[in-house]
């Protein structure tokens, strides 16, 4: 019974692993979608921590109050920051959007030029990001691919040459049985 429901267990797993890889590598490669992990807690509760985000191309005439946008602040070039538009603003035919964490207090304290919207949020998978993060390390990918990769080649050999560490145990046994009942009744 319980080798019926690791076996059940292993499959979905399995499933769920490729479903993830699927989703984390092929899908942005077949789409325009971007997918990422959010590193920080400004968008708690509604985005957590690790979790991993999909995010897609958007025209910034597009954006409406209460779109989480992926953007690149004006005052720092080198990041991109995940937040909620809380404003439009369209001021002498510039338009731009001011924005703020929904776990912060404050807004920012800038506003966002069209031109350095990115993307939108689109589908948020809550505490993803840790296992992608993980699977991209050196030890995620020894235990992801080359743990799982050995198991593999020990389970075909093992059919291969009728190796079995089972049948093997229970023929000592066996043999041990053997030779009691022979000196017992000797």
């Amino acid at each position: 019974m319980m080798g019926t429901a690791a076996k059940y267990l292993g499959v979905i797993i399995a499933v769920l692993a490729f479903l993830s890889a699927l989703f984390i590598v092929i899908f942005p490669l077949a789409s325009r979608w971007e997918i990422t992990t959010v590193r920080t807690g400004s968008m708690e509760p509604a985005i957590p921590v690790g979790s991993v985000v999909a995010l897609s191309p958007i025209e910034a005439e597009t954006v409406a109050t209460g779109d989480v946008i992926l953007y690149v602040p004006p005052t720092d070039p080198d990041i991109r920051v995940t937040h909620r538009v809380i404003e439009i603003v369209n001021r002498d035919g510039g338009l731009s959007f001011r924005t703020k964490g929904d776990a912060n207090e404050d807004e920012d304290p800038y506003n966002i030029p069209a031109g350095n919207v990115i993307s939108k949020v689109r589908l948020c998978i809550p505490y993803l990001g840790y296992f992608a993060n993980f699977a991209k390390s050196k030890t995620g990918f020894f235990t992801l691919s080359v743990i799982p990769g050995i198991l593999l080649l020990f389970l075909i050999f093992k059919d291969l040459f009728g190796y079995s560490p089972y049948k093997e145990r229970r023929a000592n046994i066996q043999k041990r049985l053997t030779k009691r009942r022979k000196i017992i009744g000797a």
